[in-house]
C-alpha cells in the first residue's frame, strides 16, 4: 500500500510554531526535527502509511523543539530561531499543499498574547488550589523533606510563575486508621547513615523485614518514615528486591513487630508527586514548554 501525506494543521506563535499531525492511534511514529526541515512518517490501526516532509518557511531551533503524541494526533512544538517575527505560511515553498490547513481554532493575533497566557495561568492557579501546591512563587513540586525542585521553561524561557496569583495552604491530610502492619524481622545488621546536608555518619542497624508498607527511596520521590514497634525509621533504601530500614536501635531476627507509617509525609510526598505530574502536563500542553524536574 502506497504511503500518503497526514493532514496537517498549523498556527503560529511569538516564540513557537505549532505542527498537528491528524492521525488516529497511530504507531512507529518517527519526526525528525531539523532547523529547516521536518520530517514526519507513522502508521495508523490499519496499516496505512503517512509521509510528510516540510522544507520550513524559516529556521527553527532544533535542539529546543519536541513533538507529542496523543490517541488523535500527533503535535510538534518547533522554538522559532528568531522570536516574536511571524510567519505567514509554514512551508518554504509559497504553494500550499492539499493536506495543510491553517489551525483556525487555535490561530489569533499576536496583539493581546500575553493577557491570554495571564488567563490561562490564573485558570492553572484555581487547579493548584484545588491539590493544595501552596504558594506559586515558591513552588517546590518534589518532595521538600527530601530537597527537590523543579526548574521551568526551555533553554532561554522560564515559565512565569510569578505571574500566578497566590493560593491557600493545604489542611491536613485525611484521616487514615489502618496504617499499622504486622511483620518479622528478617535480618538486623550494623551500618552507618550519612546525613542528607552532611555531617558526622549517625550509628545504627540496617534491618530487612519479611514484609513492609513504607516506601525505599527512588524513581525521585523520597522514602517514607515510620516505626518499628517504638524504634523510629530514619530512611528506607533500596537493596535489590529488599527495603533497607536504617534504625538507631537493634532488632532481633524472628521477631514480630509492628510497623507504622508517618502517614503525613507519606500524604506530602503523593501531593508533591501528582503536582509534579500536573504542572508539566500543563506547562506542556498549554504552552508547549519543556520542564526540567526531581
Amino acid at each position: 500500500m502506497a504511503r500518503q501525506p497526514a493532514k496537517t494543521l498549523w498556527y503560529d506563535r511569538p516564540r513557537y510554531v505549532y505542527l498537528e499531525f491528524c492521525v488516529e492511534d497511530s504507531r512507529d511514529v518517527k519526526v525528525v526535527i531539523e532547523n529547516e526541515r521536518l520530517v514526519f512518517s507513522c502508521k495508523n490501526a490499519d496499516g496505512v502509511e503517512f509521509y510528510n516532509e516540510i522544507n520550513l518557511y524559516a529556521r527553527v531551533n532544533s535542539k529546543d523543539s519536541r513533538e507529542k503524541r496523543s490517541d488523535r494526533s500527533i503535535t510538534c512544538f518547533m522554538r522559532k530561531w528568531k522570536e516574536k517575527v511571524a510567519w505567514p505560511r509554514i512551508t518554504k515553498e509559497n504553494i500550499k499543499p492539499a493536506w495543510l490547513s491553517v489551525d483556525f481554532d487555535n490561530w489569533r493575533d499576536w496583539e493581546g498574547d500575553e493577557e491570554v497566557e495571564r488567563a490561562m495561568l490564573e485558570e492553572y492557579a484555581e487547579v493548584s488550589r484545588a491539590v493544595g501546591f501552596g504558594d506559586p512563587e515558591h513552588v517546590w513540586v518534589g518532595a521538600r523533606g527530601g530537597g527537590y525542585s523543579a526548574i521551568w521553561g526551555s533553554q532561554n524561557y522560564l515559565f512565569p510563575i510569578q505571574l500566578l496569583e497566590k493560593v491557600t495552604d493545604k489542611g491536613p491530610p485525611p484521616a487514615m486508621d489502618d496504617l499499622d502492619f504486622i511483620t518479622k524481622v528478617v535480618s538486623c545488621r550494623a551500618a552507618e547513615l550519612r546525613p542528607e546536608g552532611g555531617g558526622e555518619p549517625v550509628r545504627g542497624f540496617q534491618v530487612v523485614l519479611e514484609d513492609t508498607i513504607l516506601f525505599p527511596e527512588g524513581g525521585g520521590q523520597p522514602d517514607d518514615r515510620g516505626l518499628i514497634g517504638d524504634v523510629p525509621v530514619l530512611r528506607v533504601t533500596r537493596r535489590g528486591p529488599e527495603a533497607v530500614h536504617f534504625v538507631p536501635a537493634a532488632l532481633e531476627p524472628g521477631t514480630e513487630v509492628l510497623l507504622s507509617l508517618d502517614w503525613e509525609r507519606r500524604f506530602d510526598h503523593m501531593q508533591q508527586h501528582s503536582g509534579q505530574h500536573l504542572v508539566t502536563a500543563i506547562a506542556d500542553q498549554m504552552f508547549g514548554f519543556k520542564t526540567t524536574s526531581w
